[in-house]
């Protein structure tokens, strides 16, 4: 019990400790199980009441060796200084090990108090994930009020000297212009520095850049330069200034023929230097503010000159990108050759496919009330064939990968009762993919297999209670959404094949967006999903056009006129 030197050991002490505070129950790790049976010998010597012993699986890295110090931070300390918030730390370190038996990853300290027991910690050991402790810091990141926000956002901008005053007006706007963005707090000065630089040389260079480019960027560029240089470009910071901003690239629009991407895109090129970040306007703002808060900036004027400079010094390389675009959507055909290339297109399509052709050539043509059928606006299409909207955009829905799937097999998720761990065939030459769904309190584990579903396939892949996900199983769900079921494809439908939509056709994204991994890409579920519905005969709909396989329309058994997700 003693060393040599008189001290006494450590399982005495904590033996010892333990008694004397009336601990009733000890969770530790899994490498304290050898010295339980020390320190229960200790507590019976003595006469003391004896604790239960909870023993956890230890915590690994994502190469899945204990985790250490070669792994990242080792303190509180440093991960407050990467940006991580206290509360977002003990939410994910909760989720190590233990789960409240649903598919919930965001819990206030609250929350995890009450809904803790240790009979929901899992035997296997628990992975820290970076990515997903970024993600869950995020979330409490963007739930924070703005003026909280702000406190730590400008903490962490004097701390590393990104401005030298904290000037209130001036964090106000620009927490404002990126809360939304950040999974760390230092995140925002990252987007700050972004903005406040001006990278047109070095973002021109990039393969995104080179159609805005060659989309006569210089003709845009100079009507900017004569814009600002009659003071027609909104600049100084006031209380109208979004709607001011807003007012003028409208009119800079109608005055260019340019609207939706082909304008928005070269704008915040010229202007910013960069192709994504904050609003456009609101990046200007900030440039008008930037001098009170004693940051490095590049001005509006020295912006100008340097666009002005850039579009007459690279001619040859913007008249270079503009040979390289491709305006075409496809093979030309001939007005000649047109009728039969119709005929020859729509017979490999299956019937339901063809009826859906024929009704939108019929209702085209009462709309043109017989006239010549060459009066009819063509439908619109990009450089690489994807269907574009009134403002030059291309349609979100068109963009996603929504396939017909059959489940190969399904189980519990190991770590959540709500949710099923499935392989679906979704014609991956790879085999099945792994996807998991939060349906195990609506639909029966023996109903789920070899069921024939609609998967989105290119959704990022996340992990889901530290399991990796590859897609989603669409349903339909009421309104309060106690009743899910399936969306179903019909009998006959061929896993794999991808989903037609009425007036648009078979919905293939582009290799650009066979993952959605970019924020903006992220988003573009987020912007479809309002408008998929299941209409009155339980058929799927996105803004009252119908999806169809080769066998037929999608369905749900029994719901009717509400939401798909």
């Amino acid at each position: 019990l003693l060393r040599s030197n008189g001290v006494p050991v450590y399982n005495f002490c904590v033996a010892v400790d333990d008694a004397l505070m009336g601990i009733t129950t000890v969770a530790r790790a899994e490498e304290h199980l050898t010295n339980t049976i020390r320190q229960v010998l200790v507590l019976e010597a003595l006469g003391f009441n004896m604790p239960e012993y909870a023993h956890c699986s230890l915590i690994l890295g994502e190469d899945r060796s204990k985790l250490s110090k070669r792994h990242g931070a080792t303190s509180c300390n440093q991960f407050r200084e990467q940006g991580f918030l206290p509360d977002a730390m003990i939410n994910y370190l909760a989720l190590l090990g233990w789960n409240d038996g649903t598919d919930k990853d965001i819990y206030t300290r609250d929350e995890l108090i009450a809904s803790f027991d240790l009979n929901r910690v899992t035997p296997s050991p628990a992975m820290f994930d970076m990515q997903k402790l970024k993600w869950i810091n995020g979330q409490h990141l963007r739930s924070l009020k703005k003026d909280e926000f702000q406190s730590l956002m400008a903490e962490a901008m004097m701390r590393e000297k990104v401005i030298d005053q904290a000037d209130e007006a001036f964090l106000d706007h620009v927490a404002g212009m990126v809360q939304e963005k950040c999974d760390l707090v230092n995140d925002a000065n990252t987007i700050l520095k972004t903005v406040l630089d001006y990278q047109l040389e070095e973002t021109s260079k990039t393969e995104e850049a080179k159609s805005i480019l060659g989309d006569d960027f210089k003709a845009l560029a100079d009507k900017i330069v004569e814009e600002f240089n009659s003071n027609a470009i909104p600049t100084t910071p006031s209380p109208s200034f979004s709607e001011d901003f807003k007012n003028w690239v409208n009119k800079l629009g109608k005055s260019t023929g340019r609207k939706g991407k082909r304008l928005f895109m070269p704008v915040r090129l010229a202007l910013t230097g960069n192709l994504a970040g904050p609003d456009i306007g609101a990046q200007i703002m900030t440039l008008g503010m930037a001098e009170k808060a004693q940051a490095n900036f590049v001005d509006m004027k020295t912006r100008i000159e340097a666009l002005k400079k850039f579009v007459n010094e690279n001619a040859e390389m913007i008249s270079s990108a503009a040979a390289n675009v491709d305006t075409s959507s496809g093979k030309a055909v001939s007005d000649e050759m047109l009728s039969q290339k119709i005929i020859e297109t729509i017979a490999k399509l299956a019937p339901p496919q063809q009826r859906i052709v024929l009704q939108q050539a019929e209702s085209l043509l009462k709309e043109t009330s017989g006239s010549d059928a060459a009066q009819a606006p063509a439908a619109r299409a990009s450089s690489d064939g994807r269907v574009l909207d009134r403002s030059g955009n291309v349609e979100p829905v068109t963009r996603l990968d929504i396939r017909v799937g059959k489940i190969v097999s399904c189980e519990k998720h190991p770590d959540a009762d709500a949710l099923y761990l499935e392989q679906i065939d979704v014609g991956d030459a790879e085999g099945p993919r792994q996807v998991i769904s939060g349906l195990a309190n609506f639909i029966p584990l023996e109903e789920m297999q070899g069921r024939l579903v609609t998967v989105l396939c290119n959704l990022k892949p996340v992990k889901m209670r530290g399991i990796m996900s590859s897609g989603m199983v669409l349903c339909g769900s009421n309104e309060d959404h106690t009743k899910v079921e399936l969306l179903e494809p019909p009998e006959g439908a061929v896993p794999g094949e991808h989903l037609m939509l009425e007036s648009f056709g078979v919905m293939k994204p582009t290799p650009d967006d066979a993952v959605l991994k970019s924020k903006s890409q992220q988003g573009v579920w987020k912007m479809v999903a309002p408008d998929m519905r299941l209409n009155s005969k339980g058929e799927a709909t996105y803004n009252g056009k119908m999806f169809t396989t080769s066998s037929g329309a999608l369905t749900c058994k029994t719901l009717r006129d509400c939401n798909i997700g």
